[in-house]
C-alpha cells in the first residue's frame, strides 16, 4: 500500500489487533508496535476536499478509535486536531481495515518489501504484579476516569453536544453545496449540448444567442448607480477635522489626511465636491459636499441629509435654520473628533452623533468612514419611512 510509513504501520497493527487500536498520547505522540511517531506526522493521504491537504497521523488514529461521529469530533476538538472530513472517512477506514489496498488520494510509491527475517522468540521474564490492597478505604472510594477525553465527558453539568450539532450542520451544508455544484454542472453540460446543436443547425442564430448572453453578463458586472442622493454640509474652518479639502480622502478612499497636511501638499479648496460610495448591495451613490449653506436654495435644502458640526453654535450663523436644536432635529448631525479628545460641551447638548478618528493608526480609518455612512443610510431610511407614513392614502375608485 502507498502512503507514509506511519500509515502502513498503523494498517499492519490493525491487521493483527483490530480491536486494540493505538491512541494519541498527551504529548501528541502515537506508539505503534514499539515505534513512536509524532501525531502531526503526515500520512500521505490527501483529502479529496480542496484546501485541507494531507491528514495527520493523529487524525487517522482517532478516526479508528472513535466510530461515532460525535465522539470523533469531541476527541479532535480536545486535541486541537483537524479531523478527517466525512467524505473521506469511509475510504480511510477501508484502507486501514484491509478492504482496499490502494486509493487515488494516497501519495507516494508502493514500498519494496524486504526479504523475510527469521525471528527468534525469547521467553520474557515474568513480571510480578503488585497486589491491590482490598482493605484500603481510600481505594474503595476511587474510580477511573480513563483518559482526558473521558474526564471531559464526565464533568457534571457540562454539555458538549453543541459541538456535535455544529459538525452535523457543517456536514449538511457541505452536502447541499455539493448538490448545488452538481446541479449547476449538469445544467452547464445540457446547455453546451443545446448550443452545439443550434450552432450546427443555424450558426447565425447561435452567434446572436451568445451575443445576448454576453450582454446580460456585462450588464450584471456594471455597478448600479442611483445618481446624486443628497447634500452634506461640512465646516468652513481650518481647525475642523473634516473639511472640503480632506473629505474625499476619508469618505471616498477610507484614508484620513488632516486639512493641514492637504494644504502642505498643495491641495486647493473647491466650492463644491462630489463623493461617491458603494453600498453593501452594490449600488453606487453620489453626494454633494458644500461648506457655505447660505448659497443653497430652498430646493437644495430639501436635499440636505447631513450636517457635520464643528462644535460651536457660531458655525450656523446666517443659515436658513440657525438654531442647532431645530437644525439637528431635521437633519442628521455628525461630529468628527480624535478618539483621545473630549467631545465639546455644545455637541453633547445637541442631537449629534460622534465619529472618532485615530491620530496615528491609519488602518482604523475605514471603520470611521463606515460609521459615518451607516449613520447616513439610517437617516435616509428613517426619513423615507416618515414621508411614506405622512403621505395621504389614495381613494379607491
Amino acid at each position: 500500500m502507498r502512503g507514509a510509513p506511519c500509515l502502513r504501520a498503523l494498517r499492519a497493527h490493525l491487521a493483527t489487533r483490530p480491536n486494540n487500536p493505538p491512541d494519541v498520547n498527551e504529548d501528541g505522540t502515537v506508539a505503534i508496535d514499539g515505534t513512536t511517531y509524532k501525531g502531526s506526522e503526515p500520512t500521505g493521504y490527501r483529502s479529496s476536499q480542496q484546501g485541507i491537504g494531507v491528514y495527520s497521523l493523529a487524525a487517522v488514529v482517532l478516526l479508528v478509535r472513535y466510530t461515532k461521529q460525535s465522539e470523533y469530533l469531541r476527541a479532535c476538538i480536545a486535541r486541537k486536531i483537524r479531523g478527517v472530513v466525512t467524505v473521506d472517512q469511509g475510504d480511510v477506514r477501508a484502507l486501514l481495515s484491509g478492504a482496499k489496498d490502494d486509493s487515488a488520494n494516497l501519495e507516494g510509491e508502493e514500498p519494496v518489501e524486504a526479504p523475510p527475517v527469521e525471528v527468534v522468540e525469547t521467553q520474557a521474564a515474568p513480571v510480578q504484579e503488585e497486589e491491590d490492597d482490598a482493605d484500603d478505604p481510600f481505594e474503595s472510594k476511587c474510580y477511573s476516569l480513563g483518559d482526558r477525553n473521558a474526564a471531559l465527558v464526565c464533568i457534571p453539568g457540562r454539555d458538549f453536544s453543541f459541538a456535535a450539532r455544529l459538525w452535523e450542520r457543517y456536514v449538511e451544508r457541505e452536502k447541499q453545496a455539493s448538490k448545488k455544484r452538481q446541479h449547476e454542472e449538469r445544467k452547464a453540460k445540457e446547455k453546451a449540448v443545446r448550443d452545439e446543436k443550434l450552432r450546427k443547425k443555424d450558426p447565425v442564430a447561435a452567434d446572436k444567442k451568445r451575443a445576448r448572453e454576453e450582454a446580460k453578463q456585462d450588464a450584471k458586472k456594471k455597478p448600479r448607480t442611483s445618481g446624486t442622493v443628497g447634500i452634506i454640509i461640512v465646516p468652513n474652518a481650518p481647525t475642523a477635522l473634516l473639511t472640503l479639502v480632506n473629505a474625499a480622502d476619508l469618505l471616498e478612499r477610507n484614508t484620513f489626511v488632516t486639512p493641514a497636511q492637504k494644504r502642505q501638499q498643495g491641495a486647493k479648496k473647491e466650492p463644491v465636491i462630489k463623493v461617491s460610495r458603494t453600498r453593501g448591495d452594490g449600488v453606487v451613490q453620489s453626494f454633494k459636499l458644500v461648506d457655505d449653506p447660505r448659497r443653497l436654495s430652498d430646493s437644495d435644502w430639501k436635499k440636505v441629509v447631513a450636517v457635520v458640526a464643528q462644535g460651536a453654535a457660531w458655525q450656523f450663523k446666517g443659515w436658513k435654520v440657525s438654531q442647532p436644536v431645530d437644525l439637528f432635529n431635521k437633519y442628521l448631525g455628525v461630529h468628527f473628533k480624535y478618539d483621545d479628545s473630549e467631545t465639546p460641551k455644545d455637541v453633547k447638548k445637541w442631537n449629534v452623533s460622534v465619529v472618532s478618528v485615530n491620530k496615528h493608526k491609519r488602518h482604523l480609518d475605514p471603520t470611521a468612514a463606515h460609521s459615518f455612512w451607516r449613520l447616513v443610510d439610517d437617516h435616509i431610511a428613517r426619513r423615507k419611512k416618515e414621508k411614506a407614513g405622512a403621505a395621504p392614502a389614495r381613494r379607491k375608485k
